[in-house]
C-alpha cells in the first residue's frame, strides 16, 4: 500500500568478503546498505512497478540476484453501499445491490448461504450474479431466511460485503 515500507531480501554465498550492491530498474541506488536486505521506507505510487535486484560479488566475480517487481497497491476495492435485507412475496424476485469503489475492472461475485453464513456458494440462479446487482430467480417460501453477499474484486484485492438476509412472505 502507498505509504508502506517494502523488504528485498537477498541470500549469498562464498568465500568471504562478500558485498552487495543494490539496482533499481538497472541503476545502483544510491545510499543502499551493502548489506544482504534493502528497506524502501516509505513506497510511493511512482515505484509501482519497480525492478529491485542484488548484485552480489567477492573476491571471485559477481551474480545477480532475479528481480523482484514491486508492487505498490493504490486503491483497494471498498464497500460503500452494503447490500440490504429483502423482504418478497413468494413467487416474486428480491434484487440485491452494491456500491463499490477502487482501481478497476472491478469484478462482482454473488455468493448465497442456506445456513445463517456458516458456508457460502456462489449464486447459480437468478440474474446479474457478476454484477453490481443481483436479482433472485422467483422465490419460495422454503427461502425465508437465506443470506447473500458479495465478493468484490480489483487490481489490489478482494473485499466481502455484509450479508443480506431474504424473508420470503406467503
Amino acid at each position: 500500500m502507498v505509504g508502506d515500507p517494502a523488504t528485498f531480501t537477498v541470500t549469498a554465498t562464498g568465500t568471504g568478503p562478500i558485498s552487495y550492491q543494490w539496482l533499481r530498474d538497472g541503476n545502483g541506488i544510491n545510499g543502499a546498505p551493502a548489506t544482504p536486505s534493502y528497506t524502501l521506507a516509505v513506497t510511493t505510487e511512482a515505484d509501482n512497478g519497480a525492478k529491485i535486484w542484488a548484485s552480489v560479488s567477492n573476491f571471485y566475480g559477481h551474480v545477480e540476484s532475479d528481480p523482484a517487481t514491486l508492487t505498490v497497491t493504490t486503491d483497494p476495492p471498498k464497500i460503500t453501499t452494503q447490500p440490504v435485507a429483502q423482504s418478497v412475496s413468494a413467487g416474486h424476485t428480491a434484487t440485491f445491490t452494491v456500491v463499490a469503489t477502487g482501481d478497476g475492472p472491478l469484478g462482482y461475485q454473488w455468493q448465497r448461504s442456506n445456513n445463517s453464513g456458516a458456508t457460502w456458494s456462489q449464486v447459480s440462479a437468478g440474474i446479474g450474479g457478476t454484477t453490481a446487482t443481483y436479482e433472485t430467480a422467483p422465490t419460495v417460501l422454503t427461502e425465508t431466511g437465506a443470506h447473500f453477499r458479495v465478493l468484490v474484486s480489483g487490481r489490489h484485492g478482494t473485499v466481502t460485503s455484509n450479508s443480506a438476509k431474504l424473508t420470503v412472505l406467503p
